[in-house]
């Protein structure tokens, strides 16, 4: 039987996009069933979790939704995380930005 690790994906949602927003929920994103992915959420509340995941490298990849790094607190987090998205980055993470 072959063990597979699943794929960790950090997603960087701005609360108000979340509660306000139908289609850009954290339950779209559960709809994907794919059994070796695994989401983990983020807001501006937390997204200095998200960045010390990247410094850890435990992540496979982010997720920027949509209106994400136009909320201060994100944008301000991820510029001061830019050199550790970059190491992670170049060890094979992925980056993603989903934008209306």
């Amino acid at each position: 039987m072959e063990t597979i690790k699943p794929a960790i994906v950090g997603v960087v949602q701005p609360s108000s996009e979340r509660d306000h927003n139908s289609d850009a929920d954290q339950d779209s994103f559960r709809r994907v069933l794919l059994p070796w992915v695994r989401f983990e959420f983020y807001d501006e509340h937390s997204v200095d979790s998200l960045y010390e995941s990247v410094a850890k490298m435990r992540l496979s990849a982010i997720v920027f939704a949509s209106n994400s790094l136009t909320h201060p607190a994100i944008y301000e987090a991820s510029n001061a995380a830019a050199a550790s998205i970059q190491r992670a980055v170049s060890g094979g993470m992925g980056v993603v930005v989903l934008q209306q």
